[in-house]
């Protein structure tokens, strides 16, 4: 018996504590998804981020709009700036949506975290070594999807980036990926 404990809990550590690296930009660093997932047939992308980012995460919707619009997916987004303040990110837990506001049954909660432009060739805190010739962007970045009707996790995500803009403005590529992840395109 203590054998298949041991399996078990060897095989249950490989699992959950390995990274899973999407390209020489993305690596996905945190990932949960429930057993019986299924893409929805609609989803809201929401974000909540201090002014700084507005324009930002404007964009990134804009892009989320237009890749998505041709899928069987019906995609619709909501952006809010907090009046008291914006609480930092460190944290699934740390994210939150107005419930009262959005009236979709699944919403994708969107974060952008520990944002930081790099000149020196190397972030240590994230072992990249990064071109020295280029400022780059370092930044975490949350997605979760909820059932807003049971309040259940559906697929949780949680990605290390490193790129020449925030939110990756010039390739799409974030865009992409969260397609891929939650099996909308």
């Amino acid at each position: 018996m203590s054998i298949i404990r041991i399996v078990f809990m060897v095989i249950v550590c490989n699992v959950f504590g390995q990274e899973r690296r999407i390209n020489s930009t993305m690596t996905v660093v945190e990932e949960f998804t429930i057993d019986s997932y299924s893409c929805p047939n609609a989803i809201v992308f929401y974000a909540e981020q201090d002014e700084r980012l507005r324009n930002d995460f404007e964009e990134f919707f804009e892009r989320i709009e237009r890749k998505f619009n041709d899928s069987i997916v019906s995609v619709d987004t909501f952006f809010d700036t907090p009046v008291k303040g914006l609480k930092a990110i460190k944290t699934f837990e740390d994210l939150e949506y107005p419930k009262s506001n959005i009236k979709s049954r699944y919403v994708c909660v969107l974060g952008l975290s520990n944002d930081t432009k790099t000149a020196n060739g190397i972030h240590k805190e994230r072992n990249l070594v990064i071109n020295t010739t280029s400022l780059y962007w370092v930044y975490d970045f949350y997605v979760i999807l909820v059932d807003t009707k049971t309040d259940q996790i559906m697929l949780k995500r949680k990605f290390n980036i490193k790129g020449e803009d925030l939110l990756d403005r010039g390739h799409n590529k974030l865009v992409k990926i969260i397609g891929r992840e939650l099996n909308i395109i």
